[in-house]
């Protein structure tokens, strides 16, 4: 066996015998599906509708559409891709005195289309006499349609990778304060060698948490991901890289495996609630949104929920896997160059 070989098998053995990564990593973003899932995937109505457009019928729509309840209104030019990405329930297009609705098969959107249409047959009564009446377009949006699980699964998942990367920079400030990496610099062993190891240690994780998580999804609600395997693993991988690179990162600029974990909680946590795991960026305040667009985690979802609900290619994956693989190099480069094997040296 090979030093590099025996330091991957190391590194899994470590993380096996460890009763919080076996929770954390594995069990926790299961759970937390299964909480979600339970809580929300078969609830009441609720829907998200994208609006754009203008004229003097459009404050009279949005005004009553906020008061329907479990209806969400967001204004939005994302139109036809927002509902493909499961960001959209129903497109609303509105020119003046024309509306266009453009809705898919699922019950929600042909029931969000039943209800903006009667608030416009309603609006129609009250002008009769009015000189132009509101006319409305319903298309239907073909293809496969999405629940919120659909929408939930791919958000647990780049979030398990976020958290499984990022984490994995503990280890090696533990590895640091208590001199395993001293030692190991007494062997022929470099530092991108030891590097090199971890990461492929992480990727065999991400591709069990990957497995675990599809696989109950598959059983407990009928989730079956479409589009390519390869493009999806292609962003799996990448996406995981670059949060280990920030984990590396973050390793090697802290002292202590205590402060690393406070470090990564501080980037944990806001990605977790900014960046579309549980639900729509669309969703969030005006102020916040510039925010979200800046995360890497917002990207990794985006992406495999193009992929792996609306079988989108790499290709048409550009600006995600830019942003991931610009994310991995920068901070892969910089974890290399600040790598410390001593403690004291920190």
């Amino acid at each position: 066996m090979s030093a590099y070989t025996a330091l991957v098998s190391a590194h899994l053995k470590i993380l096996f015998r460890s009763r919080e990564f076996l929770f954390w990593d594995l069990m926790f973003p299961v759970l937390l599906m299964i909480l979600l899932g339970s809580a929300f995937g078969h609830s009441g109505f609720s829907a998200t509708v994208g609006v754009s457009g203008h004229g003097a019928v459009r404050p009279l729509i949005l005004h009553t559409l906020h008061h329907i309840a479990g209806v969400k209104v967001v204004l939005t030019q994302a139109g036809p891709q927002g509902i493909r990405s499961g960001h959209l329930d129903l497109w609303m297009q509105i020119q003046h005195h024309h509306v266009e609705l453009i809705r898919t098969a699922s019950p929600t959107s042909e029931m969000t289309a039943t209800i903006i249409q009667g608030i416009i047959d309603q609006m129609n009564l009250a002008m009769i006499h009015a000189p132009a009446a509101i006319s409305l377009h319903i298309s239907h949006l073909p293809g496969p349609t999405f629940n919120y699980v659909d929408f939930l699964v791919p958000g647990i998942l780049a979030m398990s990778l976020m958290t499984s990367g990022l984490f994995a920079g503990g280890s090696l400030v533990t590895y640091r304060t208590q001199g395993i990496l001293r030692r190991l610099q007494a062997t022929p062993l470099s530092a991108p060698q030891f590097l090199l190891s971890r990461y492929t240690a992480q990727l065999v994780l991400a591709l069990l948490e990957t497995a675990i998580l599809l696989g109950v999804a598959h059983v407990l609600y009928g989730f079956s991901p479409r589009g390519s395997v390869l493009a999806f693993v292609i962003c799996l991988l990448l996406g995981s890289t670059g949060f280990l690179m920030i984990g590396f990162f973050v390793a090697n600029v802290v002292g202590t495996p205590e402060v690393a974990s406070t470090v990564n909680n501080v980037i944990n946590l806001p990605m977790m609630f900014l960046s579309g795991v549980f639900y729509p960026v669309g969703q969030l305040p005006a102020f916040i949104k510039p925010l979200s667009a800046i995360l890497p985690l917002k990207y990794l979802a985006d992406a495999l929920r193009n992929i792996m609900l609306a079988s989108q290619t790499l290709p048409q994956q550009t600006q995600p896997l830019l942003v991931l693989a610009g994310t991995a190099v920068v901070f892969g480069v910089l974890a290399s160059w600040l790598f410390k094997w001593d403690a004291r040296r920190v």
